[in-house]
């Protein structure tokens, strides 16, 4: 996956390539991150996610004292920061600078035009998407207007389009060989896009068959329900790779 992300340009220092802050292990996000921070040997700053309310006197000095280039979090964590950036001229003056890619895994609108006046991009990164494995925005020089656009394919990484009831609107499949199990030949992602007139994929929601067993995230391959049931049939109709 490293060498994916390499090779699209996301471990440029003006993308995902510097020091970072990193949520600890409370996403797979943060997991992800930590493995990068290894691979490209950059400095990773790991912050509980509470810290920001119960602590944020002790982020605020580890951020001063190691300021991030890059952010990957969900819109909660982005909004928190925010705020203590409003609220602690300390944080605009010596940490902001330092900034030069956020990457949000949700719609964070109202904090865009903030980070925008300091000159830091926000990425959006959707569904499936949001753990940078399968499509990204951020290797372009400047987000895209519409949010919800996935952006382009990571190298080695293929993409199919189901149809489902709905009119134009399709289940995203993948094929990747960067699955830590057998996944199949196709990866059932369950996100919900629509493929427009500009060939560029969008973002319309989840599909929400996905499940918590004893803590864990649970996905039903749509490939492992086929080798049991018979009936049935994952065929991928249309292909956008």
């Amino acid at each position: 996956m490293m060498a994916s992300w390499e090779s699209a340009g996301l471990l440029d220092q003006a993308r995902l390539g510097g020091p970072s802050i990193n949520p600890t292990l409370a996403h797979s996000m943060g997991v992800r991150d930590l493995i990068r921070a290894l691979f490209t040997g950059s400095t990773a700053l790991f912050v509980t996610p509470e810290w920001l309310t119960t602590r944020p006197y002790q982020v605020i000095r580890a951020l001063t004292l190691h300021p991030p280039a890059h952010l990957t979090c969900g819109p909660a964590l982005l909004h928190t920061l925010a705020f203590l950036a409003r609220k602690f001229p300390m944080l605009q003056e010596r940490v902001l600078p330092h900034v030069r890619c956020v990457v949000s895994s949700g719609t964070a609108a109202d904090v865009i035009p903030d980070l925008a006046h300091h000159g830091i991009p926000v990425f959006n990164a959707l569904g499936a998407t949001e753990t940078l494995q399968v499509t990204t925005s951020a290797t372009e020089e400047r987000p895209p207007q519409d949010p919800a656009i996935l952006g382009g394919v990571l190298p080695g990484i293929s993409l199919g389009l189901l149809p489902t009831p709905q009119p134009e609107v399709y289940e995203l499949q993948v094929r990747t060989p960067f699955g830590a199990c057998d996944l199949g030949e196709w990866w059932d992602s369950g996100d919900l896009v629509s493929l427009g007139e500009d060939g560029a994929l969008r973002h319309v929601g989840r599909r929400g068959h996905d499940f918590v067993q004893t803590g864990h995230g649970v996905k039903l391959s749509r490939q492992a329900l086929a080798r049991r049931y018979a009936g049935v049939h994952p065929d991928v109709t249309m292909f956008h790779v």
